[in-house]
């Protein structure tokens, strides 16, 4: 029986661990939640389209934050996310990584947690606001692996100026040893811009600009709490929330209100 229980708890945990898991359709479009949208084609420097949606707020706003989703499913999946800054008065861009949803194709191998490309797509996001939006003020919200990517790439741009980062990794080392304790195997990146991928580099050259809201969980194995307290001392202007969550895919759900409450008193 114990056997059975512990072989059952290793598969719930290799379940939660893996990274990338990539779905094409959307269960869920912000129409089924009354949210007004519209759909959008953000355009990389490598010539592909991404998919996305401009979430907007009930009124007139000059506010958006551009939203990096964990690489689990779709952004389909967290617009329960994005709604904590509607309802704060944000616009929201919400997109998909290539490979993604209905952003172009690209071939994606479910051993790797990230890949360099996507860098270039939180780019092209931010650019995306910058063209058509010229005048608004712009944050980034980034969940799992988002967050750590939102972070890094939000330290080499001037126009960011907060960050929210729920369960942001260090470095891709760091990220990949906590696996292999697990006894998972998963592959990484190879001949990227640590600057531009990894929040650890990206925070000890730049970044001074943004003002940073760093969320963690407890018990995370992947990303844990200490880690969350270590990328805070890289950064000028920092908060930490740490949630008394199962893991860190699980801190928003784990206590809404409070959550809700941290992003809305920081923004403020």
């Amino acid at each position: 029986m114990t056997r059975t229980v512990s072989v059952f708890a290793m598969l719930l945990l290799v379940n939660q661990l893996l990274g990338l898991s990539p779905k094409k359709d959307y269960e869920f479009l912000p129409e089924d939640y009354g949210i007004k949208y519209k759909e959008i084609k953000i355009d990389t420097d490598d010539k592909l389209k991404l998919h996305g949606w401009l979430l907007e707020p009930l009124a007139a706003s000059k506010k958006c934050v551009v939203f990096c989703h964990s690489g689990e499913g779709n952004m389909a999946d967290f617009i329960e996310h994005a709604s904590n800054f509607i309802s704060l008065g944000y616009n929201v861009i919400m997109f998909d990584y290539r490979g993604y949803g209905a952003s172009d194709s690209f071939r994606i191998n479910t051993a790797f947690y990230i890949y360099s490309q996507f860098s270039n797509d939180v780019r092209a996001a931010l650019d995306w606001v910058r063209k058509y939006h010229a005048v608004w003020t712009i944050d980034l919200y980034g969940v799992g692996m988002g967050a750590g990517l939102g972070l890094a790439v939000a330290a080499n741009r001037s126009e960011v100026q907060r960050v929210v980062a729920d369960g942001a990794y260090i470095s891709f080392e760091k990220v990949q040893k906590a696996y292999e304790a697990q006894g998972i195997s998963i592959k990484m990146p190879l001949g990227y811009d640590k600057v531009l991928m990894e929040p650890a580099f990206a925070l000890e050259s730049k970044g001074a600009h943004l003002n940073i809201l760093f969320i963690g969980s407890a018990n995370d194995q992947i990303v844990p709490a200490n880690d969350v307290y270590a990328l805070a001392k890289l950064a000028k202007k920092s908060q930490v929330y740490v949630v008394a969550s199962e893991n860190n895919t699980k801190n928003m759900s784990a206590d809404k209100d409070t959550y809700y409450r941290k992003i809305a008193d920081f923004i403020k």
